[in-house]
């Protein structure tokens, strides 16, 4: 058993897994996701713009294929770069997070280095303003019953910030 968060060890489960298969077929399904990425490094949406969601799902795909190679973790990375953590509702925030600490490892841009020593705690913060009464998580602040999703999106940004 592992003490890693429940994204990273799926992640390996996963990879492991896929590694059974032959390097061609997991290099196609590699390009084929990379042939979606648009030119500001995002990946597009239901909206028709790059969009943090389907932008951590290809991180994660691309990651459990093989990995990213430093160029495709800077490109993305930029694109994650845009954003303000601090603005993200808790869909984006796990969403920025996650992809921001997977492609910082594959050579990407570390976007935390500039941040104060306490922004774990700002997140953590972040995070409780959309607890509500029954003891869940809400989407945004207006939200007065806990939602079954964003409580273990928020567990999942917990175990990232390994609390």
């Amino acid at each position: 058993m592992t003490n890693d968060p429940y994204l990273i060890s799926l992640g390996t489960r996963v990879a492991s897994g896929l590694a059974q298969f032959d390097s061609e077929r997991r290099e196609r399904h590699r390009r084929f996701i990379l042939s979606r990425q648009q030119s500001d490094g995002g990946f597009l949406g239901r909206e028709g713009d790059s969009d943090l969601y389907y932008t951590s799902f290809a991180v994660r795909s691309l990651a459990v294929l093989g990995g990213l190679t430093a160029d495709e973790a800077q490109r993305i990375g930029r694109f994650l770069g845009s954003f303000n953590w601090r603005t993200l509702h808790v869909v984006d925030l796990i969403s920025w997070l996650y992809s921001a600490l997977v492609t910082q490892t594959f050579g990407g841009p570390d976007l935390l280095v500039n941040e104060p020593a306490d922004w774990p705690d700002q997140i953590a913060a972040k995070l409780e303003s959309v607890r509500t009464p029954d003891g869940g998580y809400a989407k945004s602040t207006e939200g007065s019953v806990g939602s079954t999703y964003h409580s273990f999106l928020t567990v999942m940004t917990y175990e990232l910030l390994d609390r």
